[in-house]
């Protein structure tokens, strides 16, 4: 805890406002799931990604080459949203190779033009990876064990090892977990009422 304050007091004005974004990004993406109707939830995803994009830039220009591979897979992140928009005919499988493709060449970019330490840069891109294979299940159970097991957990360790941490990342990726664990013992204990409700009928 004492290292996490004294993070934030050596923190620069550009990476105070960069927090201040991520927090705004991490609300937006958090407020995306209270629409019924999938056309807001992409836009308030669109929004959500591309103030993330954001803020990892600034997080980067900083000095510290530990950020870029966070801002690339946003990025992609936003676009994804975006095209979403245009429902089921975007789920082919012509879309998800090239948003894999696109994945892959990002991560190559992050390493060598932008120079991030290859491992650190892994963890956004199997957080993305992961996300596109679980997306394109359309099941949502297992979408939900891919965003427990691998999504954001990859994106926490990211969030928390990048220099300087990402609080509006970490707090995401916290709120995401802790919201899939609750949907499962939810899901469990109506099951079990169902179940009960079937004996007794």
């Amino acid at each position: 805890m004492t290292q996490f304050f004294d993070s934030l007091t050596s923190m620069t004005p550009m990476e105070l406002f960069a927090q201040a974004l991520g927090i705004i990004a991490m609300a937006l993406l958090i407020f995306s799931f209270q629409f019924k109707k999938n056309v807001g939830h992409f836009i308030m995803q669109a929004l959500g990604c591309g103030l993330f994009c954001v803020h990892y830039l600034l997080l980067g220009l900083g000095g510290e080459a530990t950020n870029w591979s966070g801002f690339m897979m946003d990025a992609l992140s936003a676009t994804r949203a975006l095209i979403l928009l245009g429902g089921e005919r975007t789920n082919k499988l012509p879309f998800l190779i090239a948003q894999l493709a696109a994945a892959a060449a990002a991560l190559t970019v992050t390493i060598l033009v932008f120079k991030e330490v290859w491992w650190l840069a892994l963890f956004p891109f199997a957080a993305q990876t992961a996300n596109l294979l679980g997306t394109w299940t359309r099941h949502p159970r297992k979408m939900r064990w891919v965003q427990l097991g691998v999504v954001s957990p990859c994106w926490l360790a990211y969030n928390i090892l990048i220099t300087p941490m990402s609080i509006g990342g970490i707090i995401c990726e916290t709120f995401n977990m802790v919201s899939v664990v609750v949907y499962f013992i939810r899901m469990h204990f109506e099951k079990k009422r169902a179940s009960g409700a079937e004996t007794v009928c």
